[in-house]
């Protein structure tokens, strides 16, 4: 099946990015959303950004529609973030009522199982799930979600629509999370712990990252670029979904920080203070969150290791229960996530520094931090 005839579901976040990707790749795209507003504002950004690229002519590919059934000459349906879960079920529904039984419906995955959602929709041989990496727009990973009745056809057919955007997909089971909020989640986590137990200030702990690991952004930058709260409740439900393992377990210094209002850089204070959305300090309240911090500070070299120790076993445990090979597990670390290596390759490559770790965790130097 060929691929010419995009239908957009939801004209919020992600909507433009997306129809700009296919106008461009040639495609007749068509956004649907039951707000005239919402079309208007994202009517708006796909004309600014094809000007800006130099394709203006291309706008005329691409149609805003608050009728279903204009749907119906789609080859494929791709769902946006919904505004409520009874929305989404309602908006699935009846788009899978007008378009043809041959096309693929490619649902909005996230953290949550698409099972819930995707049980109750006809003819589930054509249901998948796409999660696109931020930015949509320049950010080339796409997580393509396996479910139990996703037919080969389909499958292929929907791994070269997103070749043809310029993406890279990986494809993963239905589980909580997928890859990248897997891996974004012992990243956070095992800083945090390093937090509480005093092994280094917030800068230091994100200093040691992206100088000696060479990530872009430390943690509690990209915590507070999140925001806490968002983080917060990201880590509360793969912790639960996922059996409530303690390698999970949300940090309790997080989520008192958002008991007190302070959410990050959309606040002005998170772990950081903000001034003109620049960090200014840190913020001065952790002591009353994190009673030990900054009484011990370590190396480097430690920190890194403790970090990347808890992202391989995190890894670990998500390759096993996805069937996903370890060469899309660190496909999905440095495309979605920016990092410099996956998991898998840290383990590799970083024998002797893991090596440190454990025997300085044994001499109860880390407390409960790794």
């Amino acid at each position: 099946m060929e691929i010419n005839a995009v239908g957009i579901s939801g004209a919020e976040r992600g909507a433009a990015a997306l129809a700009v990707m296919a106008a461009v790749s040639g495609l007749q795209v068509r956004v649907y959303d039951m707000f005239k507003e919402s079309l208007k504002r994202t009517s708006a950004k796909v004309q600014w950004r094809l000007e800006q690229m130099g394709r203006g002519e291309l706008v005329s590919n691409v149609e805003f529609v608050q009728d279903y059934g204009k749907l119906g000459g789609a080859d494929i349906i791709i769902e946006t973030p919904a505004r409520s879960s009874e929305e989404r079920v309602q908006n699935l529904m009846k788009i899978c009522e007008v378009v043809d039984k041959s096309v693929i419906v490619a649902l909005c995955a996230g953290l949550e199982r698409l099972e819930v959602v995707a049980r109750d929709l006809p003819e589930p041989s054509r249901l998948m799930g796409f999660s696109f990496a931020q930015p949509v727009s320049r950010n080339p990973l796409a997580e393509l979600v396996r479910l139990d009745l996703t037919s080969d056809e389909a499958l292929s057919c929907a791994t070269e629509f997103l070749r043809k955007l310029g993406k890279t997909p990986v494809i993963v089971r239905d589980m909580p999370g997928l890859i990248v909020e897997r891996l974004r989640c012992p990243y956070h986590l095992a800083a945090l712990r390093l937090l509480e137990v005093g092994k280094g200030l917030p800068a230091q702990i994100d200093r040691a990252l992206k100088q000696a690991g060479g990530f872009v952004t430390g943690p509690f930058e990209c915590m507070d670029n999140l925001g806490l709260d968002v983080d917060y409740e990201a880590s509360k439900y793969l912790y639960e979904a996922l059996g409530n393992p303690e390698r999970l377990k949300p940090s309790a210094s997080e989520n008192r920080l958002v008991q007190y209002g302070q959410l990050g850089k959309k606040s002005g204070v998170g772990f950081y203070l903000y001034e003109e959305g620049e960090i200014c300090g840190h913020n001065p309240d952790l002591s009353g969150v994190a009673p030990y911090l900054g009484i011990a500070p370590v190396s480097d070299e430690l920190i890194v290791g403790a970090v990347a120790q808890a992202v391989i076993a995190e890894a670990h445990a998500a390759a096993a229960e996805g069937l996903l090979s370890e060469y899309d597990v660190d496909t999905a670390a440095r495309l979605g996530l920016g990092w410099p290596k996956g998991p898998f390759a840290m383990e590799r490559e970083m024998t002797e520094v893991l090596d440190n770790v454990r025997k300085e965790s044994k001499r109860d130097l880390w407390g409960d931090a790794v």
